[in-house]
């Protein structure tokens, strides 16, 4: 992941491809594009965790996902948002780290626990940040925020 080489890419086409792989795999995903915009990003470490980060959704979120992306003051943000029963507060910050499950709250589907950490570092990678945030209408909403410079 450290070793790709950065490139300028729309964050559209970002979610574009996003949407795609998801069709393929028969999901129909809703995506809130942002106004066309180039950051640098490494390609397929931000592929991962947007794949990760809405897989995560359809896994726990029981059906609808959506992912929208914004462009802010100084960053841009990529949202997913599922409906799901959420996380408690007291694990929000726990599961980005390596081999932290949680299995009560959000069933019990597999994995090793390490998706979201592996998530984390990539976020940070790129100089931004990966949080999980309960929706106060329910669900879950992972944002992904990278800097703008």
């Amino acid at each position: 992941v450290e070793g790709e080489p950065t490139q300028m890419q729309d964050i559209n086409t970002l979610l574009k491809n996003l949407q795609e792989r998801q069709a393929r795999a028969g999901r129909n995903l809703i995506v809130q594009f942002a106004p066309t915009y180039f950051i640098p990003i490494r390609p397929l470490a931000m592929q991962r965790l947007l794949d990760n980060l809405v897989n995560n959704a359809y896994i726990y979120g029981k059906g609808e996902v959506r992912v929208a992306a914004k462009i802010l003051a100084r960053v841009v943000t990529i949202s997913v948002f599922d409906n799901g029963p959420g996380i408690p507060e007291s694990h929000l910050k726990k599961l980005l780290r390596p081999f932290e499950r949680l299995d009560t709250a959000r069933t019990n589907a597999g994995g090793s626990g390490l998706g979201l950490a592996i998530g984390d570092r990539i976020a940070k990678l790129h100089h931004g940040k990966l949080e999980l945030i309960n929706r106060p209408e329910g669900g879950l909403e992972a944002r992904l925020s990278l800097p703008i410079y």
